[in-house]
């Protein structure tokens, strides 16, 4: 058995068996501005015991910037770390791994009030089948991303999103599919569909947010809530400067996942360049 059919097992375990087709996260800026941003996700686990420390979890760089009014570009680099403390020997492991790097553009109107914004994407296979641990933490810990982590599998995305732009407010409603494409010994080529809606207010200086997301493993079988995860996540910011640092949490709804990780928390930074 390859590593990774024993990944897409314990996935299965998880309750994650139809995974995320989101190539970005849905709060990636959808407006004529150049940003860098750097993401930490953090599951947190039920049974304590064993499990990875709180400074595992997977990191997320991403830069986006325009290129004209109609047109901008998208890179983010995943990066995953699990150390993990032995309560019996008093030891610890650690390992991890490069996640799949994602190379997209965003074609729209990015300065309208309301307007259509398009993305296409790109994710290469960069991730190390070896690194079991850091794996399955990036993907248990931002399960929204968590192809970013799926070793030996190339990600073909597209989306398509309605955002509404107001001076201290924004929404948009997405919709995307991504092929996932993949050797028959590794899992095969999957078809899945991401939607969700998410919103934000800023209040001065602070910015608060709300998302429901959720996907669809069209090329699967089963019921749709066998085929499907959906999640919440809440958001709140705050604009020092140039700097825009953040908190979320997101909770699951399937029941599945909550036995096993009831939350997650992350972390970020953004920097806008002006």
């Amino acid at each position: 058995m390859t590593r990774t059919t024993r990944l897409l097992l314990a996935l299965a375990l998880f309750g994650a068996a139809a995974p995320a087709a989101r190539a970005q996260t849905i709060w990636t800026p959808l407006d004529h501005r150049t940003t860098a941003r750097v993401e930490f996700w953090h599951a947190h686990f039920k049974q304590t015991v064993g499990a990875p420390s709180s400074s595992s979890g997977p990191l997320f760089f991403s830069l986006a910037f325009p290129i004209d009014q109609k047109l901008a570009m998208n890179f983010e680099l995943p990066y995953a770390r699990a150390t993990v403390d032995d309560p019996f020997s008093g030891t610890n492991g650690s390992e991890s791994t490069i996640g799949n790097p994602y190379f997209g553009v965003q074609i729209g109107a990015l300065n309208k009030p309301t307007s259509f914004v398009g993305e296409v994407g790109l994710r290469l296979a960069a991730t190390s089948e070896s690194k079991f641990g850091a794996i399955l933490v990036g993907i248990v810990s931002e399960p929204e991303r968590l192809e970013a982590f799926v070793p030996k599998t190339n990600i073909v995305s597209a989306a398509g999103n309605i955002v509404i732009r107001r001076a201290t407010s924004s929404a948009r409603i997405r919709l995307g599919v991504s092929e996932l494409l993949a050797s028959e010994q590794n899992g095969g080529n999957n078809t899945l569909i991401d939607y969700g809606a998410q919103a934000s207010t800023d209040v001065q200086l602070f910015r608060f947010g709300g998302a429901l997301t959720g996907r669809y493993a069209a090329s699967g079988s089963g019921t749709f809530s066998e085929r499907s995860n959906h999640f919440a996540t809440g958001m709140a910011s705050v604009a020092l400067g140039g700097f825009r640092p953040g908190v979320s949490v997101r909770l699951p709804f399937d029941k599945d996942i909550r036995d096993g990780v009831p939350w997650m928390l992350g972390l970020s930074l953004e920097y806008e360049f002006k």
